[in-house]
């Protein structure tokens, strides 16, 4: 299974519950569901599946958290294009779905690997 990451900044939204809030209804998710681990900032993170992708929403440690304070970890369940193809049929999502509401991303295909692929919008 392939997965991507977004890193993302909503206008307005400073907080989890209203990213979910907000995401969720931009990708058409009825209820990402709250889960507690301590492997995420405060404890907690956003999880939901659609569309034979499985979404997880949490507040964001990258370098950049100042500028994308959210990250959406995305895998697709079916087979997906490797590198570069997989960012291509990505790209369209993310314009469609979350450029359509306001936000800012970065999209990266294998974050932190000498290979990693990253679009910003």
């Amino acid at each position: 299974m392939e997965h991507v990451e977004l890193f993302v900044q909503l206008p307005g939204i400073a907080t989890l519950d209203d990213a979910a809030a907000v995401l969720g209804k931009a990708l058409g998710i009825r209820n990402f569901e709250e889960r507690e681990s301590s492997n995420y900032i405060e404890n907690r993170y956003f999880a939901a599946k659609k569309d034979q992708r499985q979404y997880e929403l949490s507040y964001t440690d990258y370098e950049e958290a100042d500028r994308f304070p959210f990250h959406i970890w995305i895998e697709l369940e079916k087979k997906a294009p490797p590198g570069t193809a997989l960012l291509t049929a990505m790209d369209a999502w993310v314009k469609s779905k979350l450029l359509a509401i306001g936000a800012k991303a970065a999209l990266v295909v294998n974050y932190g690997r000498p290979d990693m692929q990253r679009i910003d919008y």
